[in-house]
């Protein structure tokens, strides 16, 4: 029943993946054969190649939908490989990821500068490699859809603009003409006009824009006339068309007689908004007729002296397959929402400033739900220290330059602190420019890379600093105590003995001595003391120097617990250590290294005063 059931997710992810073609370049076979079993598993089909050259030959000759590429190979490394394929037309599009060990970070801005999309780490998380090569295999065929609909959107709004313009010449010329008559009209019957009555003047004014307008009925565009009372009083051949009626059969007539109710207050609120501020409208309008849309523009027709508005001109422009182009773009942003949400990366969009989309994993990062998030300022769950560093990278990513993974902290609805990496990129949402980001959680990481961090200042044996832990903690202990006018104690010590005990007892006997050195140290001074290992028996400790507490006093304390040590019996030698002591003073300010220096020589002098084949007796076993 199992093998049933595993050869049916087999089958799947070969059917999802039965067109994806990747190739992965690596002079390691281990490396090639783990790969492709993880890839072919998952349903892709897997090229190998063991070289550059032959990654390169192997390109000219298959089309690959996406390229793994090892960065350290002999005859030629991963960078110089990418830089070829981006050089040749035919390989430039195909994404490429690239494998790299663990501390050859530092060579990731080496790697996209050459073309590349994203890292790949070893030792490779199975998870994380399908993850990303699902989300940039998507992302790249997304890119490449969304960039062929914004290709032909521009189209049409293009050759829409270009329409506009020639009516907008079409009304000038056809006006200038009008005007010219009217002003021989005037000219001649000036006398008369004086005589007409305000409403004869407006009736005449309004039987010369008809005749004016009615010039444009062989325009491509419909367009009829209404007055305040929403009756028809022309319409050019266009929009007739539309109708199954001759003219005289619609002219006088009111719009409502043609069309819906609600068709017909959406059309009433706009007539009358163009009645009372003289001024155009538009709206976008669906006819329930045959299903087109139209951008219509309402336009004031004035009397003669251009006051007052007698009528309204409706021009209604065809916009039906510009809506289809929009649907389809809207079609493409839910398949988009869908790949997004079976991503196991975070995916999310920024428009204005505020998330428009999120997919579950980035919203289960910041602990709120998916409707807390949609509509929120994105930059509130920033940490303000890393606010400007994400407003600079979206600002180079609008300026169109190529914009690097980078890192920032997340402040959770809970308040704790994440830890986030992030690559953006410009698309379309809904139309208008937006922010497309793809984010991972390196919380764990970071903490691990602070494990590795304590581990190279940390002494393996004692458990305290080791000599570059406390270099570099002392020297920031020496700006402290500048800034605040604080003395500092530096204690330098040395196991007496430990040759002794190592030529005698072993060395790991030396070893547990040292460890009960530290463990002294330790009980003796504070938790913020500086308390180092700094190499083979030498021991350093950098104190505060406390208000009322002497060296002599601390030399005394450390004495007792020596003392109490070596009650105890537990070894077959005593402990005993040398010391020597500086001060440093702020007001005489020296540098760590002179401060060392002298502590180290004081040591020495108490070291060279003692007898040491006295002050250390080993007891055979």
């Amino acid at each position: 029943m199992k093998a049933r059931e595993s050869s049916s997710k087999k089958t799947e992810k070969l059917e999802k993946n039965n067109v994806h073609r990747i190739l992965v370049v690596d002079d390691s076979p281990n490396t090639l054969s783990l790969l492709t079993d993880i890839l072919r598993d998952d349903g892709y089909k897997v090229r190998t190649a063991s070289s550059g050259h032959e990654a390169l030959k192997a390109v000219a000759v298959e089309t690959m939908d996406l390229i793994l590429l090892d960065v350290k190979m002999p005859d030629m490394d991963g960078y110089e490989v990418c830089r070829q394929l981006k050089a040749d037309e035919r390989s430039r599009g195909i994404p490429v990821i690239f494998i790299s060990g663990l501390y050859e970070s530092a060579n990731k801005v080496k790697g996209f500068d050459a073309g590349g999309v994203d890292y790949i780490t070893k030792p490779f998380q199975f998870e994380e490699v399908l993850a990303r090569l699902e989300i940039h295999l998507a992302l790249h065929r997304l890119q490449k859809q969304l960039e062929g609909q914004n290709i032909q959107l521009q189209r049409e709004v293009k050759e829409r603009e270009q329409a506009e313009d020639e009516l907008r010449r079409h009304k000038s010329h056809l006006e200038e003409i009008v005007a010219e008559r009217t002003s021989k009209l005037r000219n001649i019957n000036e006398d008369l006009q004086k005589e007409i009555a305000e409403r004869k003047q407006a009736e005449e004014a309004l039987r010369e824009s008809e005749e004016k307008y009615r010039s444009l009925a062989t325009t491509s565009d419909s367009m009829y006339i209404v007055d305040r009372d929403y009756k028809y009083l022309f319409m050019n051949e266009k929009h007739l068309s539309r109708f199954s009626l001759p003219l005289d059969k619609i002219v006088g007539r009111p719009y409502s007689d043609f069309h819906s109710r609600n068709s017909t207050e959406e059309f009433v609120e706009k007539v009358d908004l163009v009645f009372a501020t003289g001024t155009s409208v538009q709206d976008e309008f669906r006819s329930e007729r045959d299903d087109q849309y139209f951008l219509r523009t309402f336009s004031p027709v004035k009397d003669r002296e251009g006051r007052v508005t007698i009528a309204v001109t409706v021009a209604s422009k065809d916009i039906t397959e510009r809506k289809k182009a929009e649907k389809a773009l809207q079609e493409s942003e839910e398949l988009y929402r869908v790949l997004a949400e079976k991503s196991f990366a975070g995916v999310y969009v920024v428009q204005d400033g505020k998330f428009c989309f999120i997919n579950s994993k980035a919203a289960s990062y910041s602990g709120y739900t998916l409707e807390e998030l949609i509509g929120k300022e994105s930059m509130s769950l920033v940490h303000p220290e890393d606010r400007e560093h994400l407003k600079k990278h979206a600002i180079d990513m609008l300026r169109g330059e190529r914009t690097l993974p980078y890192e920032f902290r997340v402040i959770t609805k809970e308040g704790n602190i994440i830890w986030f990496m992030e690559t953006i990129t410009s698309i379309l949402w809904k139309g208008k420019r937006a922010v497309l980001a793809n984010c991972m959680d390196l919380t764990e990481r970071k903490r691990m890379e602070e494990q590795i961090h304590s581990l190279s200042i940390t002494d393996s044996l004692t458990g305290l600093h080791n000599r570059r832990g406390f270099l570099t903690l002392a020297e920031q202990q020496l700006k402290f105590a500048d800034r605040h006018q604080k003395n500092m104690l530096l204690f330098f010590t040395d196991l007496d003995g430990m040759k002794l005990i190592n030529d005698t007892l072993g060395h790991e006997e030396g070893d547990r001595a040292l460890i009960d050195v530290a463990a002294i140290l330790k009980e003796t001074f504070r938790s913020s003391d500086i308390i180092a290992r700094i190499g083979g028996d030498e021991f350093a400790v950098f104190a505060m120097d406390a208000t009322g507490i002497s060296p002599e006093t601390i030399m005394m304390r450390l004495q007792n617990q020596i003392s109490d040590h070596n009650k105890k019996g537990k070894r077959h030698y005593k402990i005993s250590i040398s010391i020597g002591i500086a001060c440093y003073d702020p007001g005489n300010p020296c540098s760590l290294d002179d401060l060392m220096a002298s502590a180290d020589k004081l040591m020495y002098k108490q070291k060279k005063s003692k007898k040491h084949s006295r002050s250390v007796r080993v007891k055979s076993r």
